[in-house]
């Protein structure tokens, strides 16, 4: 990463600012007659569960650093979800996340969040690449979903983001590339949220040199059972799921592109390296207290050491966009960020 540099667009702030409103202006009417307000993203959870995420201690040296810098045990917490903001049918095919909070993690942070500073956060979703190149389109495709939002029929809400995909009749302006992502994120063949492979999609700094994307595979993939929210409360009730954590490292600026989500890098030309193990134990996940506490956790990838700062547009709209997500939802709940810490009974 010698020389690298952020360089915000021209008009990034002005767009960022597009996002929040928009965002923030779908949850105001989303939520206006109902509580409890959820996430403006991620809405519906599959279930949030206890974990441990050791650090392998055969790290080669130019990945120790953050929290790969020793070989240690975290708690941590993992939240499975579906990417909608507004909560569907587990039949229904939508981009699944995977939250993963590392609990007491000492240290200066990114973001000064008071509520939350003793963390770090990592992001996934079950697909390598995003469906939007930066924060100037990220406002363009905003408008759309809350045209959407509007729209009466499966079909008329699909034709509302049209405009963003293939805005004129030039084929040189179609967005063929986000539209096919978009689409395989959607389409994908969903076998329950703890047999997916998940990744960062957006790039991160890993100590001085490095440029990474995150990705995290389960070992085996346990049965699903569809009666029980996709199955993560009954697999994880009836025993022990493990995941590793890998990183991908830049190899190559041009074809893999921090400021670019939407290109997907090759893991031929970049193997990705496992750096530590997530085992989710044998819990009981399915009660109303945890549901509870999954709620009030905030998960954004600025909860982070500088050795793992966001890189990129897209995670700077994140930043944003969270935010004002978090606060909304603490304000509409009248409720104050809970502790993470693993609390008696939790395990």
């Amino acid at each position: 990463m010698p020389g690298y540099r952020e360089s915000p667009l021209r008009d990034e702030h002005e767009a960022i600012k597009h996002v929040v409103e928009a965002v923030g202006g779908l949850m105001r009417d989303r939520y206006a007659t109902r509580r409890p307000m959820l996430r403006g993203q991620h809405a519906k959870a599959h279930g949030t569960v206890h974990a441990k995420v050791t650090i392998a201690g055969d790290l080669p040296l130019e990945l120790r650093h953050g929290v790969f810098k020793t070989p240690r045990t975290f708690d941590a917490w993992v939240r499975f979800s579906a990417s909608s903001m507004i909560p569907m049918s587990d039949a229904t095919r939508d981009p699944r996340g995977f939250a993963l909070k590392l609990l007491g993690v000492e240290g200066e942070k990114v973001l000064d969040d008071p509520g939350d500073n003793d963390s770090q956060d990592f992001v996934f979703v079950n697909g390598q690449q995003f469906f939007v190149r930066d924060a100037v389109d990220y406002a363009e495709f905003a408008d759309c979903v809350v045209r959407a939002a509007t729209a009466k029929g499966k079909l008329r809400r699909l034709l509302a983001t049209r405009p963003f995909f293939f805005p004129s009749l030039w084929p040189g302006a179609w967005r063929w590339r986000e539209f096919w992502v978009l689409w395989r994120l959607t389409h994908a063949r969903d076998r329950g949220p703890l047999a997916l492979r998940y990744w960062s999609q957006t790039p991160y700094k890993l100590g001085p040199h490095a440029i990474v994307k995150y990705s995290v595979t389960p070992r085996v993939a346990p049965v699903a059972a569809p009666e029980d929210e996709l199955g993560v409360a009954a697999a994880v009730a009836a025993g022990e799921t493990v995941f590793d954590l890998s990183v991908q490292v830049q190899t190559d600026a041009h074809r893999m592109p921090e400021d670019d989500p939407t290109v997907r890098w090759s893991e031929r030309r970049s193997p990705p390296v496992k750096v530590a193990t997530i085992v989710i134990p044998r819990q009981t996940s399915g009660d109303q207290a945890r549901r509870n506490f999954g709620e009030r956790l905030r998960f954004t990838p600025w909860h982070a050491l500088a050795d793992h700062e966001p890189l990129g547009s897209i995670n700077r709209v994140r930043r944003a966009v969270y935010l004002e997500s978090a606060r909304m939802r603490d304000e509409a709940n009248g409720i104050r960020p809970r502790t993470t810490e693993v609390q008696p009974g939790d395990r």
